[in-house]
C-alpha cells in the first residue's frame, strides 16, 4: 500500500508546530477526522488544525492570532491546486476566511520541489489557477522527498511570524 504524502506531511507539521510551542509558546491543535479519530465517521472539520501565536506575533490578517490551517503535499504539482481541497474544505475556506474574517492558512509542501509555500486561504475559493498574489511566503529547501526538515520549517515559519522567544513572553507575566 503506498503511503499517502498529505498525512505524512500532516505528522510532520505536528513535529514543527511541537517545535515551535517548546521555543515560542504558540498553542495548537489538531481537529480530528475521520482518519485521526481511528476510522470512527466524524463530522468534517474546518481545518487541519488550530493555531494560536503569542503576543507580539505577526498576524496575516488584522492582527488575529488565531489561525485556521489547512497543509497539504504532493509529490507532483509545483504549487497549491484547488483539485487538492475536497468542496467542504473549500465551503470551509470561503466562510471563515472570506464571510467571517479569519485568518486561514494553507501549508502546502511540493515533496519533488522541497518546497514550502503558505498560503492565505482566500486564493482557494473560485475557479481557475490560484492567484499567486495569495502566495504569503516560501522556503526552498524545506525538506527533501517526504522527509521535511523540521527544524529549519519552525525557524522559517518561526521568522516569517516574527514569533517572540518562549523567554522574552515568560519575563513579560
Amino acid at each position: 500500500m503506498a503511503v499517502d504524502i498529505g498525512k505524512l506531511f500532516e505528522k510532520e507539521m505536528q513535529g514543527v508546530f511541537d517545535a515551535l510551542k517548546d521555543s515560542n509558546l504558540i498553542g495548537w491543535h489538531r481537529l480530528a477526522d475521520t482518519g485521526s479519530a481511528g476510522g470512527s465517521f466524524i463530522q468534517a472539520q474546518p481545518s487541519d488544525y488550530l493555531l494560536a501565536l503569542p503576543p507580539g506575533s505577526r498576524s496575516p490578517l488584522n492582527e488575529q492570532r488565531l489561525l485556521f490551517v489547512e497543509v497539504k503535499a504532493s509529490e507532483a504539482n509545483d504549487f497549491l491546486t484547488r483539485k487538492a481541497m475536497k468542496p467542504s474544505q473549500r465551503g470551509a475556506i470561503c466562510y471563515y476566511r472570506q464571510v467571517l474574517k479569519l485568518p486561514y492558512l494553507v501549508i502546502f509542501y511540493a515533496a519533488h520541489l522541497g518546497q514550502l509555500q503558505v498560503w492565505d486561504g482566500a486564493a482557494v475559493p473560485g475557479t481557475g489557477k490560484l492567484d499567486k498574489l495569495h502566495l504569503l511566503t516560501s522556503l526552498d529547501g524545506a525538506g527533501h522527498g517526504k522527509t521535511l526538515n523540521r527544524s529549519k520549517v519552525a525557524e522559517f515559519l518561526s521568522e516569517w511570524f516574527q514569533l517572540p522567544e518562549k523567554s522574552g513572553i515568560l519575563a513579560a507575566l
